[in-house]
């Protein structure tokens, strides 16, 4: 019988270590063995987590990427609805700013029949009336999507 320390046991006593060497040989090569097999199981096992992180990552990576691009859909859907409120209230104004220029020469004509030329009502007249014309979305808009149908979406210029 051999026993931790690789001695083999008799009835009557012990028997010496050298007398014993082909077993303590055995002993020692059957334990590196199973140190062996656990070492390759560490390792299959360390692999295998590994693996399994890597495919998690990946997971979380698909997922971010989704996650992103969603995001950035809305965010560009946003700026799209942003964009049209302020050109539908730039266009109110435009549309404000005309019918006042149009309120005042009615008025002006009505009480003294002309408005001058060069005056200083016919010069805010014309200017108001450019800025009408000038900050007015529509065309603009229009334009925008003749001209650029990809990107005119968003721009307000």
């Amino acid at each position: 019988e051999i026993n931790e320390g690789y001695v083999l046991k008799k009835k009557d006593g012990k028997y010496p270590l050298e007398d014993l060497l082909n077993s303590v040989m055995a002993g020692l090569i059957q334990k590196a063995g199973e140190r062996y097999v656990e070492k390759i199981i560490r390792q299959q096992r360390e692999k295998e987590r590994k693996e399994r992180e890597a495919i998690e990552l990946e997971r979380r990576q698909r997922e971010e990427e989704i996650r992103r691009q969603e995001e950035e859909r809305k965010r560009k859907e946003q700026e799209r609805v942003d964009t049209l409120f302020k050109e539908a209230n730039l266009y109110d104004s435009c549309l404000k700013i005309r019918a006042y220029v149009q309120a005042v020469q009615n008025a002006a004509i009505e009480k003294d029949g002309q408005i001058q030329e060069g005056s200083p009502l016919a010069e805010w007249i014309e200017w108001a009336s450019q800025l009408a014309y000038f900050n007015d979305p529509v065309g603009k808009r229009i334009e925008r999507h003749q001209n650029h149908p990809e990107s005119s979406s968003n721009a307000i210029s």
